[in-house]
């Protein structure tokens, strides 16, 4: 049986690595950059951390894989990056702060200004940066320790919203 190029009546599987064969000879092969402003496709570069098939080298990394989270509502992963919660908190209230959170905010963009240690073999790391939203833009200076599972996680200080 004969396919015409381009057809939509591939299976699945077939259909999807068809449509981005079509879609590279008509040149609209390339992903787009992933969302945390680094000129790689997202699979490569954010989704490999949230996906756990590589951690984050440096704390710049993991700060800019968290607000690729926050953009595409990963909840769970933003609270398993999070250190310096306090034991006694309502994890099922933090979900729920977190989730409402990031479904009502709009983010539009992401700019580290300035990274201070944070490389491997460092005790910590810290991460300024900007973000737009919304809702307007705020600036951050976050501390980062390392971590085994992920590389780093981000510190939440008792005075940080819950939605950090």
């Amino acid at each position: 049986m004969a396919f015409v190029l381009c057809a939509p009546v591939l299976l699945e599987a077939k259909r999807q690595r068809h449509a981005t064969a079509c879609s590279a000879r008509k040149g609209f092969g390339k992903a787009p950059p992933c969302v945390c402003g680094v000129k790689k496709p997202y699979e490569e570069c954010c989704g490999a951390i949230h996906e756990r098939r590589r951690k984050a080298e440096f704390a710049n990394e993991l700060m800019r894989a968290r607000y690729s989270a926050y953009q595409k509502a990963l909840v769970g992963f933003i609270m398993e990056t999070t250190t310096g919660v306090n034991e006694s908190e309502d994890s099922e209230k933090w979900r729920a702060a977190l989730f409402t959170y990031v479904q009502a905010t709009k983010f539009k963009g992401l700019k580290v200004l300035k990274s201070e240690k944070g490389a491997p073999g460092d005790d910590e790391g810290y991460v300024t940066f900007s973000v737009k939203t919304n809702s307007g833009s705020y600036t951050e200076r976050s501390r980062f320790l390392p971590d085994d599972e992920f590389g780093w996680k981000y510190v939440r200080e008792p005075e940080d919203s819950p939605t950090q």
